[in-house]
Formats: structure tokens, sequence, C-alpha cells
């Protein structure tokens, strides 16, 4: 079935067992994908040079298995998620190369339809993209959103919907906090919008202020952790001169270097999660949290009309409600 919507790709394998070419095996009709963690889709047949330069980088753990899907034969939006949702049910990652910037929109209007269970978290500087937003259909939390870009009237779209946000200068000043909010998303979205111009300059709209190559990198990396992760997709590097190129290419890597050692991680014993119960009075309500000793990730239950919800938080959200604070993050939660 995958063969009526993906062709082959134009890169040819490399067997270096040193670099990630080594670890790549190209899909064919008689391919088990059920063997394989990681998928790679090429938007257009313009993503060779991107394989090319991923591929260059070292090898992860040798158990990890990916595999090279090739490039859609009619490229567009209907064709990415009818593969992708196909994917989703043999529980494989994808990294989805190549989708430009133009079609961003389009794609998450389609994936809360073709996907409704995801959450997605879109890193943007939100230069206007609110309003294209639809927040009552799509779940999903913004980062890098940069002040300046946005109006009146997407402010007030942001708090009537309440949705959770990460303003640039916030990742910036701390940008460990961005890892509950990225372990909370089934697909990250990183657009190269939300860079700064001399780390991407294949963005469409020219711009001084961005997060840094290794910012991205860092939120790519926590993403390929997460028990979550399930499909990243750099926008916005169709058009990658050099710098574009190492960017986007490096965010990949760290992003399958970190599954990889989360892979590894999981096939080792794993330890009950600690509880810390908090009674707080600010809300009148007990809270339950929880810290997993293996990887230190912190998690908070929150009672919903749908069940117990186990969602991500940090050390620091649940300090805070020890001091009788309830963090944004967890009084968001408690609106669900």
């Amino acid at each position: 079935m995958l063969t009526h919507w993906l062709k082959k790709s134009n890169w040819i394998a490399d067997a270096d067992s040193h670099k990630l070419s080594g670890q790549i095996s190209l899909f064919s009709p008689n391919t088990d994908i059920n063997h394989f963690q990681i998928g790679l889709i090429g938007f257009s047949s313009d993503t060779d040079r991107l394989r090319e330069s991923l591929f260059d980088y070292p090898a992860t753990d040798p158990d990890i298995r990916m595999m090279d899907l090739g490039n859609l034969i009619n490229p567009g939006i209907s064709s990415l998620l009818a593969v992708t949702s196909m994917l989703q049910k043999n529980k494989i990652i994808l990294i989805i190369l190549g989708l430009p910037s133009a079609l961003l929109t389009d794609y998450l209007r389609a994936s809360s339809l073709a996907l409704p269970s995801f959450h997605t978290l879109l890193i943007h500087n939100g230069f206007g993209l609110i309003p294209s937003l639809d927040f009552d259909q799509t779940s999903i939390s913004l980062g890098g959103v940069q002040q300046h870009h946005l109006s009146a009237l997407d402010h007030k779209i942001l708090d009537n919907h309440q949705a959770q946000i990460m303003r640039l200068g916030a990742i910036k000043k701390h940008i460990e906090d961005t890892e509950p909010l990225v372990r909370l998303a089934d697909q990250l979205i990183i657009d190269a919008s939300s860079i700064k111009y001399a780390d991407a300059p294949c963005q469409i709209r020219y711009g001084t202020s961005g997060l840094t190559s290794e910012e991205v990198c860092q939120i790519s990396h926590y993403y390929g952790f997460s028990p979550n992760a399930k499909i990243l997709i750099p926008s916005g590097f169709e058009e990658a001169q050099k710098e574009s190129l190492s960017t986007h290419t490096q965010m990949m890597w760290y992003f399958i270097s970190a599954v990889a050692a989360s892979t590894h991680q999981s096939k080792s014993l794993r330890e009950a999660p600690i509880q810390y119960i908090v009674e707080s009075e600010l809300i009148n309500q007990t809270l339950k949290f929880l810290r997993e000793p293996s990887n230190g990730m912190w998690w908070i239950d929150i009672e919903t009309s749908a069940g117990t919800k186990r969602l991500p938080c940090s050390e620091k959200d649940y300090e805070m409600t020890l001091e009788n604070e309830i963090p944004e993050r967890i009084f968001k939660y408690l609106a669900l």
C-alpha cells in the first residue's frame, strides 16, 4: 500500500558503519516496517540534499533501526497524511523532510482531522500565524513566539483559548522549561521562522531575533526523549543554504540520537515512579506529582471529566506548588 504513495529517493546508500548512513535501510515493497523505530519521508524530490547532509553525521546506538521511506509521488497534504496515518498504526516515529512553510497551516488543519488525538507543539515566531489557527479543532501549543509579531487580535485569540505558549524570551532565559511542553506533544513542528536569520537564512521573512541553532537542537533532543514523540517536522527549510542545511540536519540528528538513547534506556529495568502528594490550600485540592527515577521526568495526575490524565510537568512546578503557588502550566491543566 505504501508504494501507492511513495517513490524511492535518489540518495545512494553508504554502508559506512561509523555514519548514520550505515544505519539506514531503504524501503522496498518487501520491507517489514514493524522492524523499524524511525522512518524518514521526503515531502518532495528536492530533499535528497538534506539526506546527504543528515546521513553524514555519526552513527547512534546500533540497536535503533531507521528506514528511508522515500519521497511522496504526489507532494501534497492529503498524500502526506495518508502515509503518516498508516505508519502511526505501526508505531513508527516519523521525520518529515521538506514541508514548505506556505503549507503549514493547511497541514495543521488537515492533521487535526486525520490525527484527532494528536497534540502539536509548533515552534514559530508567530508572524501572521495566530488568526489562521483553528484552536477549537486543533490541540496545539506554541513556542518561540516573538512579542513584536503579535497584534491585539492575536493576543485576544490566545487569551480566549488559554493556549499554552512559551515566548522566545522565556525559552532563552530558561530553555529547560520547554521540556514539559515538548513532552506534551505528539508531533513537534519547528518552523524556520523561529530561528535567527544567521542560522537559518532560508526563511521567507528576515528577522534578527530568534532561537539559535543550539537552542532548536536542544528542543529536538528533549523531544527525542519524550515517550509521546511520534512526528518531527522541520518546516520552511525547502530552500536551504549551507547555514540552514546545517541547522536543519543538526536538529534532526539530535532528535534521532535522543530516540536511540531513550530506546536503549527503556530496555533496562525501570523503577516505579516516586509519588509526591501536595495539599494545596490555594485551590483546595490534593495534587499528585510523580518523578521517574530512571530519567528524572516529572508528571502530575489531573482529574478530568474523561478520567485521570497523567501530564508532563517539571520539578520547578512541584516546588512552586509546595510553596502554595500554582504554576501557569498546572492552572491550564486544571481547566481541562
